[in-house]
């Protein structure tokens, strides 16, 4: 089948301003891949042909063939014989989990001198909930099953049906406008951090791209305005 959708998202045409979970052309190429490798490109920003143009030469040298996904590769040696759905579980805990979401409520809680505590991620609930059946944990499409179930009579239905709601900001529209400036003005100038270690023709041409509308980069242009602040307040900072 993998040939059949790599052939298949080599023709189809790309959606890029859609939302990445909308595009069918990335829905192909993840097809296309193994399991591993397809859901790591579900969770990634930048492939690794977008980092092969990016990085300058000395980048990709110093990296020797480093690719980001051996970090989650070897998690899923871990799993091997497991079904799709407890391997995927067992990455996320282990890499998305403790290194993104956990870390980023964490600091941002404790910057107001809030003290955050999770009871689903009591070690009794997730070992439990390790030894629910995969074809309990989802029904129609649906997620969180046995656990809206068991809630049904305490949340409110509205509540409970709702589409996900998560803490996302309109960081394409913020590119077009508010952060415009500050992009430019840090991206585009011989004092860039960026620029020592990426290739600033190919950010041009992501920016162009994105101020016409052409494609959505505004998830790629937030990783680069972040990185060029923490270089120049930590790397640069004797300078």
């Amino acid at each position: 089948r993998r040939p059949v959708f790599s052939a298949l998202s080599a023709v189809y045409p790309k959606a890029d301003w859609l939302p990445r979970i909308l595009r069918g052309k990335t829905l192909l190429q993840n097809l296309s891949m193994s399991p591993e490798q397809g859901y790591f490109n579900s969770m990634t920003w930048f492939s690794p042909a977008m980092k092969q143009v990016l990085y300058r030469e000395p980048v990709r040298a110093a990296l020797k063939g480093y690719q980001a996904f051996s970090v989650m590769q070897r998690y899923f040696d871990r799993t091997r014989g497991w079904d799709p759905l407890s391997r995927i579980q067992y990455v996320d805990v282990k890499t998305y989990l403790v290194d993104d979401i956990l870390t980023k409520v964490d600091r941002a809680s404790m910057a107001h001198s809030l003290e955050v505590r999770v009871p689903l991620l009591d070690h009794e609930v997730m070992e439990l909930a390790a030894r629910i059946p995969s074809r309990f944990k989802l029904r129609q499409g649906g997620g969180k099953y046995i656990f809206k179930q068991m809630l049904r009579d305490l949340v409110p239905a509205e509540a409970m049906n709702r589409p996900k709601m998560g803490f996302s900001i309109p960081l394409a529209q913020w590119f077009r406008g508010e952060l415009k400036p500050m992009f430019e003005e840090r991206m585009f100038t011989k004092q860039s951090f960026v620029s020592d270690i990426m290739d600033t023709e190919v950010i041009r041409g992501w920016w162009s791209h994105h101020q016409r509308g052409l494609r959505d980069y505004a998830y790629h242009l937030w990783a680069l305005l972040v990185l060029e602040s923490w270089g120049q307040r930590f790397m640069r900072r004797s300078d």
